[in-house]
């Protein structure tokens, strides 16, 4: 994960810079700009929160549904570690 951390900091300045020229080209479709600027207000803001609901049928604890998500997130993670260590040096 380090790796990947590494080469987006290293051109974050630059993503930011393309996000800008893509949210002030007018010459660009709406769409695009409208998500350029999106993203620079999650960046700068935070993204808003999503309320979630969620229906649980039968006895179901509380610490099982934690455990469900840990084991989901930790899935996710393995994925992007995987991805990361396929990316060249």
């Amino acid at each position: 994960m380090e790796k990947i951390n590494n080469l987006a900091r290293k051109h974050s300045e630059r993503a930011i810079h393309l996000l800008l020229a893509a949210m002030d080209d007018e010459n660009a479709n709406w769409t695009i700009r409208v998500r350029a600027a999106e993203l620079l207000l999650d960046r700068a803001i935070g993204k808003p929160i999503t309320p979630t609901e969620i229906k649980v049928e039968g006895d179901v604890s509380v610490q099982h549904l934690h455990l469900l998500a840990v084991k989901e997130i930790a899935g996710r993670r393995l994925e992007t570690l995987e991805a990361v260590n396929s990316i060249p040096d």
